[in-house]
């Protein structure tokens, strides 16, 4: 394990102090094409596809959706003038919302008032005009039949007829995709007649809402994060231009992982957004190691390229084996069951590995790019940093 570290930071070194221009316009076209696939990003949550394909509660989701027209509904809850329900305007009304709905892409059935008084009807034999019963006492008298018929009215309608619901059932199992269904539900009511108004609720609908808030703090979480560690690095630095250094390197691991979801993956799971926030608090540790042994470096050493030779000797190793040591304290989570538990195992693991190649790769060559003064050879050693104590 020395022996491959010790390679690895000599490789870096030896490709970032000779060639630093060649790998900072490599890492600024993979950059650019990070952020393209960044841009791809469809994020949502699925809570049954965060278990594996053999976990009993996906199978159950799994076959109620394609056996029993899925297992996920939405609340509608349409209030009612006082008194008018047993009208045939009313009906009426209800039944044409019905129906919009129904429109509505992927809902699959309803279960309703005016589908109850409908199969009630059926059985009576009472004809009606467009689904609706034509007089309002021929209203009156189905919904009396229908509420006394065992119950078949439970939990469709309030006892003092103001209010009643419309139970829908979806297909989608992802949470943004339901939070689309209930807002294309809302505007299906705004063509009810007046004194009728909906509301729109259920557990998907409450947690697509609750997601949609949750993500807008993480971004700013986020952002909050990034200017937080900015500020701290530019004050330990006492360098307000090596803390803008440290931005690099750290941002082109999570955009390469963002890139990597946004090309090859269809939907990314709203969950991954925190490994951005978690991989940069522990990526950007090794930036300042680098940053304050450089600052060292540099007051003891007019020629920036020994300088860096001599960071590498002192902070090489070391950031590849932190690197390494936190990646396999967190490998075990890759074995979950459970994806975002998963993720700390996986996307956190590749974010660190690839943020100790853009420490050493890519900051150092930034460095020599940016820094004035005197450049040079570094001095020359018989082996690569570190390999005489190995041996």
């Amino acid at each position: 394990i020395n022996w491959t570290g010790d390679r690895l930071v000599h490789v870096c070194q030896a490709t970032a102090t000779r060639w630093p221009v060649p790998v900072v316009v490599v890492h600024v076209v993979l950059l650019i094409v990070c952020t393209i696939g960044a841009l791809r990003i469809e994020a949502d949550a699925d809570f049954p596809k965060r278990f594996p394909p053999s976990h009993p509660h996906r199978k159950s989701v799994e076959f109620f959706g394609e056996k029993l027209m899925g297992a996920n509904s939405v609340e509608v809850f349409v209030n009612l003038p006082p008194g008018e329900l047993a009208t045939a305007d009313t009906l009426a009304a209800l039944t044409r919302l019905e129906r919009q709905i129904e429109e509505v892409d992927n809902v699959e059935t309803i279960i309703s008032l005016p589908g109850i008084l409908r199969t009630t009807a059926e059985l009576v034999r009472l004809p009606l005009q467009d689904g609706v019963p034509a007089t309002d006492q021929q209203c009156e008298g189905l919904l009396t039949m229908a509420s006394q018929s065992g119950k078949a009215m439970d939990g469709l309608l309030l006892p003092d007829q103001s209010l009643t619901r419309m139970l829908v059932r979806v297909s989608p199992t992802r949470v943004f995709q339901m939070l689309d269904i209930a807002t294309a539900i809302e505007m299906k009511g705004r063509t009810l007649p007046e004194g009728m108004s909906l509301e729109v609720t259920g557990m998907y609908p409450i947690v697509g809402r609750a997601a949609t808030a949750i993500i807008d703090n993480q971004v700013k979480g986020f952002f909050l994060c990034f200017v937080s560690v900015m500020t701290v690095v530019a004050l330990g630095l006492r360098s307000v231009k090596l803390s803008l250094l440290a931005i690099p390197p750290n941002l082109l691991p999570l955009l390469l992982l963002a890139g990597v979801m946004g090309f090859f993956a269809n939907q990314v799971d709203t969950d991954a957004l925190g490994i951005a926030v978690v991989s940069f608090g522990l990526a950007v540790d090794d930036t300042i190691h680098f940053l304050h042994r450089y600052d060292i470096e540099r007051a003891r050493e007019p020629n920036a390229v020994q300088a860096v030779h001599n960071t590498y000797q002192y902070t090489g190793q070391a950031i590849v084996r932190t690197t390494l040591i936190l990646g396999i304290g967190l490998m075990p989570f890759a074995f979950s069951g459970y994806l975002s538990i998963q993720m700390l195992g996986t996307y956190l693991v590749l974010v660190l590995g690839c943020a100790v190649l853009g420490d050493l790769l890519l900051l150092p060559a930034i460095v020599l790019l940016l820094t004035r003064g005197k450049r040079g050879t570094p001095q020359e050693t018989s082996s690569p940093v570190g390999l005489s104590s190995v041996a």
